[in-house]
Order: C-alpha cells, then sequence, then structure tokens
C-alpha cells in the first residue's frame, strides 16, 4: 500500500482494472476484468486514504479492483466485501488486514449515504455492460455519498 500511496501521492495516472464476483443476494454473476482507468481518481478515492478495521471480519467478497502503476507493473488486489452502508471494507492481496476509507465528511441527506461498496458493484456492471448512462448515474451517487467533487 505504501508504494501505491507514493506513486499517487506524486500525481501518477494508475491503471485499475475491476471485476464483480458472484454474489446471490444480487443475483450478481462472475464476470471478467473491466478496465476502469479512465474513472481511477473516483476508484481510488472510494478507497483511499484508509484505515484499519480488523475487527470486521466474515464479510462476503463481491467484487475486486486491481491497481498498477502502469500496464507492466504487478498490480495491487483489493478485496471488496460487502459491509453495508458507508464506505467500502476491503482486504488487499494477501494482507490479514482490512481496510476502509477515512471518512471526512458524510452527505448532509441521510437518503444520499449509500453501500458504497454495492454502488462500486453497480458501477463496474454498467462498464461491462457498456451502458455509460448507468455508470454515469452510479459515479454521480457514488461521489455524492462519498462527498467527492467532480472532476474538472
Amino acid at each position: 500500500m505504501d508504494k501505491l500511496n507514493d506513486f499517487l501521492s506524486k500525481g501518477g495516472h494508475a491503471v485499475v482494472k475491476g471485476r464483480l464476483l458472484p454474489y446471490n443476494p444480487l443475483k450478481q454473476k462472475a464476470t471478467d476484468f473491466v478496465d476502469l482507468s479512465s474513472d481511477s481518481d473516483l476508484i481510488l478515492a472510494l478507497l483511499l486514504p484508509a484505515t484499519t478495521f480488523d475487527n470486521l471480519r466474515g464479510y462476503p467478497e463481491i467484487c475486486q479492483i486491481q491497481v498498477a502503476e502502469n500496464g507492466e507493473a504487478t498490480p495491487l488486489m483489493f478485496h471488496i466485501l460487502d459491509l453495508g452502508k458507508g464506505p467500502a471494507l476491503y482486504s488487499v492481496d494477501g494482507s490479514s488486514h482490512t481496510y476502509a476509507r477515512v471518512v471526512t465528511s458524510v452527505p448532509k441527506e441521510r437518503q444520499d449515504r449509500l453501500a458504497e461498496a454495492l454502488g462500486l458493484c453497480g458501477f463496474i456492471q454498467a462498464a461491462v455492460e457498456g451502458d455509460h448512462a448507468k455508470q454515469a448515474e452510479y459515479e454521480e451517487a457514488l461521489r455524492l455519498s462519498a462527498c467527492l467533487d467532480k472532476p474538472k
């Protein structure tokens, strides 16, 4: 994680891919990895900066995000877990730790708070289907939930 944080702090543009895993409560089927690099600012802002939550275990893995410095670098694998409302809970590669994004502010309206892991799954599903309108809807909802500004 330190290597990734160093790279990102220097303004690097990461190669980001995501895929869904089978998840029966959502009737979600497994997908191949889809390139999300054009939305790396959103994806990474939903995950970083993070803090450890090692007391949270046993949540199902619902999707995976690969992040690499470039197309040739070995990617870090973020295993996204279904925690429910709030920031996505995840583990990285083979780490025994679980993490979630540090929350600095929350939306004023309660209905704007999402289960961000599920929103991320919807975003990935829309990307897999090539549904740019639906992907934009998920992006807007995720940005609102995480109190993220739109890119310039």
